[in-house]
């Protein structure tokens, strides 16, 4: 029993020596390649060149998008106005023809056996 014991404590020592060795061995690469930490002023400018390109971007962005919006809505108001029976020709053929193209695909999808409902 006190064997067993003997070779617990050698196991320990040699836990510790091998950390000793190890932190050792590190302070040594740590000694070789030395941590240069860039400066703060260097961290806050790379962040306010990305701030300002980030909003450059978006602002880029919401510009495109209300633009197709307003030439959308603009577009569907003179369509709505100047032709409604257009309209209602083109909802109704949508409302008729929609259905029908999706049942059909759907039939052909259960058919093939590819429909995971």
């Amino acid at each position: 029993m006190k064997k067993n014991n003997s070779s617990h404590y050698s196991n320990n020592e040699d836990t510790e020596l091998g950390a000793k060795k190890l932190v050792s061995a590190l302070d040594k690469l740590d000694d070789f390649y030395p941590v240069v930490t860039p400066d703060i002023e260097w961290f806050q400018q790379v962040i306010m060149v990305e701030k300002k390109r980030l909003r450059r971007k978006f602002v880029r962005e919401l510009t495109l998008f209300l633009v197709v919006a307003f030439s959308l809505l603009s577009a569907y108001f003179v369509v709505i106005h100047q032709f409604p029976i257009f309209v209602l020709v083109v909802i109704q053929i949508v409302l008729t023809v929609l259905p029908i193209i999706v049942l059909i695909t759907k039939g052909r999808r259960i058919a093939n056996g590819t429909d995971a409902h």
